[in-house]
């Protein structure tokens, strides 16, 4: 995007609230440094995507639990083994996945899922 035609005050506005700012700096020196964490510069998923930013990314010395459950012991084949995981991730309270269940009606039996 070409920034050329903004003005100060919109790009202000669109920084607003994203954890970025905007800083001047002279030209005849470096700009500041920027850190980035291992997680954010390496950590990719076997697919090769970057794991969602809410995440919390550790490095997997053995692969994680999912991949030995559904991988080497579900019989389904080997696929390259993770070297990173999210694993341990803790939802939200009050988050919830699925549909709604609807209540029982009188005399209805057992039902599977709902």
């Amino acid at each position: 995007m070409d920034a050329g035609g903004l003005r100060l005050d919109a790009v202000m506005q669109l920084l607003e609230g994203t954890g970025f700012g905007l800083a001047v700096v002279r030209t005849d020196q470096a700009p500041p440094a920027i850190g980035w964490d291992l997680t954010d510069l390496e950590a990719r998923t076997r697919r090769g995507s970057r794991f969602p930013a809410h995440r919390q990314v550790r490095r997997s010395v053995r692969g994680p639990l999912w991949w030995h459950y559904h991988e080497v012991l579900g019989g389904r084949g080997l696929g390259p083994q993770p070297a990173w995981t999210a694993e341990g991730f803790i939802p939200p309270e009050g988050t919830r996945y699925g549909k709604e269940p609807r209540p029982y009606e009188e005399g209805e039996g057992p039902r599977w899922p709902y």
